[in-house]
């Protein structure tokens, strides 16, 4: 294998559809599209279970291989917001989020069910997930160029 450097991800599904380069590991919103469109194959996800979108695709564990990522968005405020402003957000936030008519995932774009959470829940996930992906750089050896 060989990491080739892109400017984005748009370039690299480019030259995967193309041929030019021989697989990519990619948020699945990314290559749905082309997926569906029968440009790609996706070998598997390394969600912890499959996503209800591609329910036919494997998860990585599955096929023998330990190793569980997957993306989560967060909403974020600036160090020293004043905690009633941020206490106004997460109430605001949980609200929307368990309003009915909601949409509990995302067909097109391989997004998963919106879930609210703590501030400090929030916080202990993007702690786990800078440990595993720290894990994963001494594991691999990646080195940014």
């Amino acid at each position: 294998m060989n990491r080739i450097p892109f400017r984005g991800g748009p370039q690299v599904v480019q030259e995967l559809v193309a041929g030019r380069v021989d697989f990519y590991v990619s948020p699945t919103l990314a290559i749905v599209p082309q997926y569906e469109a029968k440009q790609l194959k996706i070998l598997a996800v390394s969600a912890p279970q499959r996503l209800k979108n591609l329910p036919d695709i494997p998860t990585l564990t599955e096929k023998g291989i330990d190793f569980v990522r997957f993306g989560w968005l967060g909403i974020c405020a600036g160090a020293g917001t004043p905690q009633p402003i941020i206490d106004r957000l997460h109430r605001d936030i949980a609200t929307i989020v368990a309003t009915p008519g909601i949409p509990r995932d995302d067909r097109e774009g391989g997004l998963a069910s919106p879930v609210s959470s703590t501030p400090a829940e929030l916080r202990q996930v993007i702690t786990q997930t800078l440990d595993e992906v720290a894990s994963s750089i001494r594991e691999f050896g990646l080195q940014q160029e």
